[in-house]
C-alpha cells in the first residue's frame, strides 16, 4: 500500500511542478519570440517520449501485486549486483 501512495503522489506532484514552469515560462518566451515556446516544449515532450519508451515496462493485465513483486526482484537484484 505504501508503495500505491508513493507512486500515484510523486507523478502528481511532478505534473504540479511541470504545470506551473509552463504557466510562469510561456508568457517570457511569447514576448522574446512568437514561435521560440512552441519548439521548446515540443522538443521538451518528443525527450519525455524517449525516456518513457526506453525506460517504463509494460504493466497492462497485471495487478498492482504482480507489478509490485517485479520490482521488488528488480531491486533485489540491483542490490546482489551492485
Amino acid at each position: 500500500m505504501r508503495q500505491t501512495r508513493t507512486g500515484s503522489s510523486t507523478p502528481t506532484g511532478g505534473s504540479f511542478i511541470a504545470n506551473w514552469l509552463v504557466a510562469f515560462a510561456t508568457p517570457i518566451f511569447l514576448a522574446r519570440s512568437a514561435y521560440g515556446a512552441y519548439f521548446l516544449f515540443g522538443a521538451i515532450a518528443l525527450l519525455t517520449l524517449a525516456v518513457l519508451a526506453t525506460c517504463m515496462r509494460e504493466t497492462r493485465g497485471q495487478s498492482l501485486e504482480d507489478i509490485q513483486a517485479s520490482f521488488a526482484q528488480l531491486s533485489a537484484r540491483r542490490s546482489i549486483s551492485g
